[in-house]
């Protein structure tokens, strides 16, 4: 019996134990894209939200057209926590700057206030 007591104390603390590793992990590879990442542009496909979110910010999955200068577009999807305020920059049509990680093109992540005004995306001329 103390054992289930000390088991439903622990389980939240270990939960948020965990949450908590994933934010920073999550974090590390953000900032780290922003800063080493290479530039480049996505045309967002779709957008859905997951029903996840974290200090009223809803994790949305994106469908994105990637371009990134020298290279054929694709498409990816990712995940990313989006404020209020900057949903409507991720809505279909809208271009968004991202940074790509130049070892694995699927890993993007959105530059932040980096949003194109939703025009269509040029074509690679180089």
């Amino acid at each position: 019996m103390i054992f289930l007591g000390v088991f439903f104390m622990l389980s939240p603390l270990l939960s948020l134990a965990a949450i908590g590793t994933w934010i920073r992990r999550s974090n590390r590879n953000t900032l780290r894209l922003w800063s080493e990442g290479i530039p480049g542009r996505a045309l967002v496909i779709s957008a859905e939200e997951t029903g996840r979110s974290i200090n009223n910010a809803p994790e949305i999955e994106l469908e994105l057209e990637v371009m990134v200068n020298g290279s054929e577009p694709y498409r990816t999807r990712i995940r990313d926590f989006v404020g209020i305020l900057e949903l409507v920059r991720t809505q279909p049509g809208q271009t968004v700057q991202v940074r790509v990680d130049p070892h694995d093109p699927e890993n993007v992540v959105i530059a932040s206030g980096g949003s194109s005004g939703g025009k269509s995306p040029e074509p690679n001329t180089t």
